[in-house]
């Protein structure tokens, strides 16, 4: 896929995956080499050097017997990455604010760490950057990431980096939900490739179409679209009166609770700084 876009001369910043690809050095270390930076999740219990493990191939035990040793090998051990985040103090991290969200403004801890990456196999070692990620107010939701960005990048733009999995996994949520991209019963390649075709052609509609009446009218949603299209296309069951009072009630919803939120925060927030007073 990433060779495929860099063919067709897609322009893109950074590559982004989850931590089952994250977890594979192999496919790391190959978008390195291609040229592209990364930043990929990685597992809980996955490896990392704290220091240059300085490989060597270490000599032959026994000159006259055996086979000479071909594999270089490491004085240093690795650790696992959650045993960084738990010896972190609270002064090691970083405060950063990511976005405005419905739930109020998403505010994240963040702590980076230069790190090196050996498989045990190749000749060297990679020099790549660790990001441990946890949520203000929400234990246990923490998060790990390799990115081989420079060293001279901010925290903060490697923090931002990271959350934008976010918008991918909810373009395929509302894929999903609107356009019934995991709805379907065929086995060949030529009716799923159809079918994701016009998945993906429906979704590029519903984003346009959003983009372009954005400051009109904020709070329209992909399922806002598909209630209009229900109506607008033929077998019409309700009016377009329904149709628009409907919308309005979810509107209303939705902007109650985007408010509420921001309320309960910034109450927490005044709370917080009266306990520290």
């Amino acid at each position: 896929m990433v060779k495929r876009q860099a063919a067709l001369g897609t322009r893109f910043g950074y590559v982004v995956a989850d931590s089952i690809y994250g977890h594979d050095s192999k496919f790391c270390k190959k978008i390195e080499d291609d040229g592209h930076r990364f930043l990929m999740h990685v597992k809980s219990n996955d490896k990392v050097y704290l220091a240059d493990p300085e490989l060597k191939i270490p000599k032959r035990k026994f000159q006259s017997r055996g086979r000479p040793p071909t594999r270089p090998k490491s004085k240093l051990k690795p650790v696992c990455v959650d045993e960084i985040k738990k010896s972190l103090s609270d002064d090691d991290w970083e405060e950063i604010t990511i976005r405005k969200t419905t739930k109020g403004t998403l505010k994240i801890r963040a702590y980076r760490q230069s790190v090196w990456v050996w498989n045990r196999k190749d000749p060297v070692a990679r020099h790549w950057q660790l990001i441990i990620r946890n949520n203000l107010g929400e234990k246990g939701d923490v998060k790990y990431s390799l990115t081989n960005m420079p060293s001279s990048t901010p925290t903060s733009v490697l923090a931002r980096m990271e959350a934008q999995r976010y918008w991918i996994e909810h373009v395929f949520e509302n894929c999903k939900q609107e356009t019934s991209m995991a709805d379907y019963q065929i086995r060949g390649w030529n009716g799923w490739h159809h079918h994701m075709a016009l998945v993906m052609m429906a979704m590029l509609f519903m984003y346009r179409y959003r983009a372009t009446i954005e400051k009109s009218e904020p709070m329209l949603s992909c399922r806002d679209i598909t209630a209009l299209l229900a109506f607008v296309l033929p077998q019409r069951d309700v009016t377009l009166d329904e149709v628009i009072r409907q919308l309005r009630v979810r509107h209303k919803k939705r902007r109650t609770a985007t408010d509420w939120w921001s309320q309960k925060q910034s109450y927490q927030s005044r709370t917080s700084v009266s306990l520290q007073k």
